[in-house]
This record gives structure tokens, C-alpha cells and sequence, in this order.
């Protein structure tokens, strides 16, 4: 139930990102292209990082990699908040004005 209710939260996390984009790119100063990866990069490293969870893991006791897996989450989740420009575009002044 606990997994369940964990992969729909994440799955609905991207669509929420899908209606901020505007906003992001705004505030990014990158076009809505660029922002739109946030959902791409997101979306290729769940589905990719599920199956090798699930392969390397697969032994291991449920409840041991659940928590393991949301403290890392929890651990890696401000990171990208301290990231000054979007490290896949170029910011929009620097490629107007070059």
C-alpha cells in the first residue's frame, strides 16, 4: 500500500511540473523547451532507476530499501535548489545578447 501510494505521488509530481512550466522557464530565464527537460530528465531517471532498484535490490528486505530509498531522496532533494543557472541552457540574456 505504502509503495503504491509512493509511485502515485511521484507520477502526479511530473504532471504538476507540466503546468508550471511557464513559470519555471520565467523565473530560469530559459525558454519552456529548456524547462520542459526538468520533466524529461525526471521522468528517464524514475524509469530507469526503477528497474535497476528493482534488479540490484531485489533481495533485500522491502522495508529496508523504502526507507533507504526516501532518506536519500529526502537527503538529494535540496540540491538542485542551490544550482544558480540550469545546467542544461544557456540562460536567455546570455543568448540574446551573444
Amino acid at each position: 500500500m505504502a509503495l503504491g501510494i509512493g509511485a502515485f505521488a511521484i507520477g502526479t509530481d511530473m504532471f504538476a511540473m507540466a503546468g508550471m512550466l511557464g513559470g519555471i522557464s520565467r523565473d530560469l530565464g530559459v525558454t519552456v523547451g529548456a524547462a520542459g527537460l526538468t520533466v524529461t530528465v525526471f521522468a528517464l531517471a524514475y524509469a530507469i532507476g526503477a528497474v535497476l532498484l528493482s534488479a540490484l535490490l531485489g533481495s533485500w528486505p522491502l522495508r529496508r530499501v523504502l526507507i533507504g530509498s526516501a532518506a536519500l531522496f529526502g537527503i538529494l532533494s535540496p540540491r538542485p535548489a542551490r544550482c544558480p543557472v540550469a545546467w542544461w541552457s544557456t540562460p536567455r540574456e546570455s543568448a540574446v545578447s551573444g
